[in-house]
């Protein structure tokens, strides 16, 4: 075993890494643990020529109708949408900062459809991974890529793959099916996902944790070492979405009940221009990683922003993502029955009132340590099995 964990293998690895901190974190995370295993890990995008991506257009608009047709909770999504209210207010300089690190440390590499076909494309790697993120959200279509279906079955690796919602459009079932059945084994990031799989499928499936649990929280502050920190103490406030209400009342009362600046990182919306001693700050994913670690409070409705809390132990609370399909905040809710930090969940200030002086439970580190040995074991006999 020892052998083959020194001889050197390429990997090509699938994920999501754009315009989004926490799916750029986790490809990061994903391609340098790999490397660290005496691989060359590549990420991959797949770049179609012009008719092939009309066409992909083409199904995409024929499954929406369907979609409408037969998923009410999709044409709510859908008007949402359109009035603006799905939209996420990245800066132009985080996006920017954004793209410099994918360039830098991703360095994803552009592949044509054509390639997949080549033999000699595909020998040049040992092995494919796909994800982890909502590489497998199965809203609109299923993109052969994305499940590996260029690739030989036996070198075909699932990773941490998340759904991202916990129903799978009617229209979609079939070549859901089809393609969970070109996987032997599979790893998803929720219980959600293992129910999805059990159920569309015959492969094995086990979860595991999102990929940036694979470093703890002394090697993120490592990696992060060079980022400049707030010398003053504040709360981080960090939504994708235009925040509740609930929200902004949350922040606003712990500001000054506590005496605390607020932060927002990444994102801006118009209705934090009604909270007092607010300021943006655009940053990279580093940057994003270190205001977490330094804060005194998070308030969030991202699902990694609350997974780094946990991982650098934080106070931090969740409010549910406004105006995207119902089922998409599952994975919200299957993070925090993971820790039993279900209490972290603010529906109202009162919930954030009565809870903001206690620290995360003891029992939180334990469960840490054993998500993070368990998707370290995973990655590393995966690969130890497919060479």
């Amino acid at each position: 075993m020892s052998n083959v964990m020194n001889e050197k293998h390429k990997i090509g690895l699938v994920t999501l890494y754009r315009e989004n901190y926490g799916s750029i974190l986790q490809c990061y995370s994903l391609k340098f643990f790999l490397n660290s295993l005496n691989n060359e890990c590549d990420v991959l995008y797949l770049k179609d020529d012009e008719n092939l991506f009309h066409l992909d257009v083409i199904k995409r608009k024929i499954r929406t109708l369907i979609n409408i047709i037969f998923n009410p909770s999709f044409l709510r999504f859908l008007f949402f949408s359109k009035l603006g209210l799905n939209k996420r207010n990245l800066t132009k300089g985080s996006e920017s900062k954004m793209d410099v690190f994918v360039d830098l440390f991703l360095q994803p590499k552009c592949v044509l459809s054509t390639d997949l076909k080549k033999k000699e494309w595909l020998n040049q790697y040992d092995n494919f991974v796909v994800g982890s993120d909502q590489i497998w959200n199965v809203c609109h279509i299923v993109k052969p890529f994305y499940f590996l279906q260029f690739a030989p079955r036996k070198k075909r690796i699932a990773v941490a793959v998340s759904f991202g919602i916990s129903k799978i459009p009617w229209i979609n079932q079939k070549n859901l099916r089809t393609a969970l059945n070109g996987f032997d084994f599979i790893s998803v990031r929720e219980e959600t996902g293992v129910e999805i799989v059990k159920k569309y499928s015959k492969a094995n499936v086990c979860r595991v944790a999102d990929p940036t649990f694979l470093y703890d929280a002394d090697e993120w502050r490592d990696i992060a070492k060079n980022t400049k920190p707030i010398q003053k103490k504040y709360i981080l406030f960090h939504f994708l979405n235009e925040p509740e209400q609930v929200a902004v009342e949350s922040v606003k009362w712990l500001s000054e009940h506590l005496d605390l600046d607020v932060v927002a990182v990444g994102y801006w919306h118009k209705v934090l221009n009604t909270v007092d001693r607010i300021n943006l700050k655009e940053e990279g994913p580093l940057g994003y990683a270190s205001l977490i670690d330094n804060a005194e409070y998070i308030l969030t409705d991202s699902f990694h922003t609350c997974l780094f809390s946990i991982n650098f132990e934080k106070k931090f609370f969740v409010f549910s993502r406004r105006y995207v399909m119902l089922s998409q905040n599952s994975r919200i809710y299957d993070m925090l029955n993971r820790f039993a930090l279900q209490d972290r969940l603010i529906s109202d200030i009162e919930n954030l009132k009565n809870k903001y002086l206690e620290n995360l439970p003891k029992h939180v580190k334990n469960i840490i340590e054993k998500e993070r040995a368990d998707i370290r074991n995973f990655v590393k006999k995966s690969i130890l099995k497919n060479s």
